[in-house]
């Protein structure tokens, strides 16, 4: 967490940038008072808590008085909810149709 100590006041928004899978952020942007800072998405997530920002993957809204964070997912960015798919196999559902239902386009073929 070397870039961790960002020091702002009166944030105006705070942004996930440089996104990749899963609109996944690997920087963040504070803009605030003092200007535009920037540092790790992961380093920002810890920061605030991993128990209350799961993912890099999030949007930001500041109302003027609190920013409320709406995250996606729990932060491995491959586009699988783990207890989606495990309700899935617990109704019955085999592995190839869990499979096509999160990742529609793919073809399942026997390598070996």
């Amino acid at each position: 967490m070397g870039d961790a100590k960002v020091y702002v006041s009166n944030i105006y928004s705070i942004k996930a940038t440089n996104l990749g899978a899963g609109k996944h952020g690997s920087r963040v942007e504070i803009v605030s008072a003092n200007g535009s800072k920037e540092m790790n998405a992961n380093d920002f997530r810890l920061m605030v808590g991993p128990n209350y920002l799961y993912s890099t993957a999030f949007d930001s809204k500041n109302n003027g008085k609190s920013i409320t964070f709406s995250g996606r997912g729990w932060g491995h960015g491959v586009g699988l909810c783990q207890y989606g798919a495990q309700a899935m196999a617990e109704k019955g559902f085999q592995w190839t149709d869990i499979l096509k239902h999160y990742y529609p386009k793919i073809e399942l073929v026997r390598v070996y």
